[in-house]
């Protein structure tokens, strides 16, 4: 990530200087032109000189914080809908999810995704931290096999995406 900032500041700083010397008004294709280019040779340059899985980490990050914020909606209307009607359709379980995650950091960001998503909450982490125990508000037609699947599918398989 900090690589893609690099070039950003770069294309930028190099399209201010154009516009300072040379003196020539810039308008917007050519400034999307100048910052193209410059992560364009970002990229060509990248076997040379970077690490070239960067590049591919950015569309990835987008489409995490996508899939959150998507969440966050359907957990939020969920939980309101289930508050503002008479019957209620929670059907609370908890659950035992294998991780994959390796490092305390993975760990910890995945139970606190788990937890900000509102019919959620991270409860423990075995002491082998293979485990992860997860308190949910709404099994769908008791298939605890299915929220399993939502968050090792979900959650974590796009985290370990992001972070190795």
């Amino acid at each position: 990530m900090k690589w893609f900032l690099y070039n950003l500041l770069l294309a930028l700083g190099g399209l201010w200087l154009l516009e300072y010397f040379v003196d020539l008004p810039l308008e917007r294709p050519l400034w999307f032109l100048g910052v193209f280019t410059v992560i364009f040779l970002a990229i060509w340059l990248s076997s040379y000189v970077f690490n070239r899985r960067y590049f591919f980490k950015f569309p990835r990050l987008v489409s995490f914080i996508g899939f959150i914020i998507y969440e966050l909606f359907e957990s939020n209307f969920r939980v309101a809908w289930d508050v503002l009607t008479v019957v209620h359709k929670m059907n609370p379980a908890i659950i035992a999810i294998p991780l994959d995650c390796d490092t305390d950091r993975e760990i910890v960001t995945l139970a606190t995704l788990i937890t900000f998503t509102p019919g959620t909450l991270s409860l423990k982490v075995s002491d082998d931290r293979k485990t992860l125990f997860v308190h949910e508000m709404y099994i769908p037609n008791n298939d605890v096999e299915a929220v399993r699947r939502k968050i090792k599918d979900g959650f974590e398989r796009r985290l370990l995406q992001l972070t190795r």
